[in-house]
């Protein structure tokens, strides 16, 4: 039956979690990965007596919660799965979230090959991060590290639970400086980019969904040099667009008004867009401008460029614009925050 899977739904809590609320409609959303798997999920909050409104939407982060999705359909109750919690807000009063990583098992260990490909770097001590969907097995893949010989440990001491990552969030890695390299336990090369991006350090990306390993050193310098390309065509924009989300956790940490101010006190003509999904389509219709600040998620410039009509840049990457040098280009602009002068 589609939607039998491997991942945890945690079904007997999540009908706990409702009950202990004493309410009748919940509105569950998740991932588009996951959303295909949630029947066992629906089926058992249905039997328990539950009216259950699937999202469509997406959910890209614990900065995605479908707070405004609720209230519309006059619900108070959310079950977020595939996430650990919220990234950058707070739960308001008026709402209830029920967070449910989905842990998954999978038949693959990409123990062994991630071992082969520290000994070929010549890396014994080594920080593992993972995602939330592997964090019941981080502590078994460190051990089979451990076992090979190599000097691992879960990094800690960051922003979010130990040994955990997301997109834009490297805090806890960031936190052992001392470390020869960093393996990030994690479907895809998404999560390792990301944290390579804001180290010297080698990264490998382990995949416990094919059982490989791989270092994403020539994929950061591919990114890098679309930064630069992004950077340096922005340089001669006149007409600037800045992108405001209305995500409840992509509020820029940096106000608005200032990217707005920074931009006008050069002469530039600025115009400010809110969108929920940023797609091609959107921004097209709105008359591209020269260049786009992006002060939604980060990733979007890294990750999908293309989804823009004109270059983008993210705030880290406008003193470069501004100044019209990218000879001090560091890979950390593109995910920092931009920095500025009262």
């Amino acid at each position: 039956m589609r939607g039998r899977t491997l991942y945890d739904l945690e079904e007997e809590r999540a009908v706990a979690w409702f009950k202990s609320r004493k309410a009748d409609s919940v509105l569950v959303q998740a991932p588009d990965g996951i959303k295909p798997y949630l029947d066992t999920l629906v089926e058992a909050l249905e039997e328990s007596g539950v009216r259950v409104i699937v999202s469509s939407s997406h959910a890209w982060g614990g900065c995605d919660v479908a707070l405004s999705e609720a209230r519309s359909l006059g619900l108070r109750h959310i079950i977020h799965v595939g996430h650990h919690g919220p990234v950058r807000f707070r739960i308001p009063r008026d709402l209830d979230v029920l967070f449910i990583p989905a842990y998954v098992s999978t038949p693959y260990d990409p123990a062994r090959e991630t071992a082969k490909l520290l000994g070929d770097i010549g890396a014994s001590k080594v920080g593992v991060v993972t995602v939330v969907q592997h964090a019941n097995f981080l502590k078994k893949f460190v051990d089979e590290l451990r076992g090979e010989g190599f000097n691992a440990f879960i990094c800690r001491g960051g922003n979010l639970p130990e040994g955990l990552v997301i997109g834009c969030d490297y805090s806890n890695p960031l936190s052992y400086g001392e470390v020869e390299a960093y393996v990030v336990l994690a479907g895809g090369v998404f999560h390792a980019l990301g944290l390579s991006l804001l180290t010297e350090k080698p990264v490998i990306a382990a995949d416990p969904y094919t059982g490989k390993a791989k270092l994403v050193y020539e994929l950061k310098k591919k990114v890098v040099t679309g930064r630069l390309n992004a950077v340096s065509k922005a340089i001669d924009a006149k007409r600037f667009t800045v992108i405001v989300s209305t995500k409840p956790g992509q509020k820029p940490p940096v106000p608005i008004k200032h990217v707005v101010r920074m931009l006008r006190k050069a002469g530039k003509e600025v115009r400010l867009v809110s969108v929920d999904d940023v797609t091609w389509e959107k921004l097209y219709n709105l008359n591209p401008p020269d260049a786009y600040v992006n002060t939604a998620c980060p990733r979007l410039a890294i990750d999908d460029p293309e989804i823009f009509p004109a270059p983008v840049i993210n705030p880290g990457e406008l003193r470069h614009v501004l100044s019209g040098y990218v000879g001090d280009y560091s890979t950390k602009d593109a995910l920092y925050p931009l920095t500025f002068k009262k």
